[in-house]
């Protein structure tokens, strides 16, 4: 598990803000409300949003990780035949207003040999330890691709 988690921290913009507390969860723990909200927002419309769909239906959560500025939940799909998928990573992303935060969060979707897992969450410097993701009110919004660069936060014009 610590190789995996060292080898995903290398693909994300994040790494250098990576000094996780890894939180093993306990079996048949399921995600909470908000990754399952960012998650269905990732698949929906995707170019494969029916191999997405097919690996989250049987995702199993095995661990999360929290810095106090991002997370990651880490997952486990069933590797059924034909359901891999070929986007490159990260494979989703989604932005969102979270109540509580300023600046909001983005999202991203990582998969290794065509598997899903990993979501990751972003907060804009802002300390999200305190947001209670099981209860947190997320609006998405799309931003103009293209628009900035990394992970900074977008303009506050963009703010619904």
């Amino acid at each position: 598990m610590r190789r995996f988690a060292r080898d995903l921290s290398r693909h994300s913009p994040l790494r250098s803000w990576l000094s996780p507390t890894t939180l093993a969860v306990m079996p048949g723990t399921s995600f909470n409300r908000a990754e399952k909200a960012v998650l269905e927002r990732m698949a929906r419309g995707h170019p494969e949003e029916g191999r997405l769909l097919r690996q989250l239906q049987g995702a199993t959560l095995s661990s999360r990780e929290s810095n106090g500025h991002g997370f990651y939940a880490h997952f486990t799909v069933s590797e059924a035949s034909g359901n891999e998928l070929r986007t490159r990573n990260p494979v989703a992303s989604a932005w969102a207003h979270v109540r509580g935060l300023d600046d909001g969060m983005t999202f991203l979707l990582w998969a290794e040999n065509g598997l899903l897992v990993a979501l990751e969450g972003a907060g804009f410097g802002e300390d999200i330890d305190a947001i209670d993701f099981d209860e947190a009110d997320l609006e998405f919004y799309d931003v103009p691709e293209g628009s900035f660069t990394g992970f900074q936060p977008p303009p506050p014009s963009w703010k619904a």
